[in-house]
């Protein structure tokens, strides 16, 4: 694991998405390795009924967000007993809601091809996740408990 690479994404994430603990409804970011072998490192944030996971994942090379549904002050993992789903990447759930594709994808989630480094996806991608928020995820920033059942 790169930890530099992993202290420039903690300091980012920190950086861009205060503005969910200021919401009253968040806490965090929490850090965990889900899979402890694997270099993948997720920064959550939890609320009473979702989570927001900000997800460095040095193996394939890639920067994402997801939302998540809370049960029982745990963030769940993709569909739960009753066959919900309970995670989704905050890309697809914008564009389910009809946000345009020039406003989802900028630059390297555009690409075909080549990829930017691991190094300038935190750089460009976890301000632009946050923008997103910020501008289309006010059920999000709500916490809102029906939220990944309304799609």
């Amino acid at each position: 694991m790169d930890h530099e690479l992993q202290q420039l994404f903690r300091e980012m994430v920190e950086r861009e998405f205060t503005f969910l603990i200021e919401t009253g409804h968040f806490r965090g970011p929490i850090p965990h390795q889900p899979w402890p072998l694997m270099p993948i490192l997720y920064l959550t944030y939890i609320g009473k009924n979702l989570a927001v996971d900000l997800i460095l994942d040095e193996k394939d090379e890639y920067v994402t967000c997801e939302i998540r549904r809370v049960i029982d002050g745990e963030p769940m993992q993709h569909v739960d007993l009753h066959r919900r789903r309970t995670s989704e990447y905050l890309i697809s759930l914008l564009a389910e809601r009809g946000v345009p594709e020039d406003e989802i994808r900028i630059g390297p989630m555009k690409r075909r091809g080549r990829r930017l480094s691991l190094k300038a996806q935190i750089l460009v991608l976890v301000p632009h996740y946050a923008r997103l928020l910020r501008k289309y995820g006010r059920e999000i920033l709500e916490d809102n408990p029906r939220f990944l059942e309304t799609i």
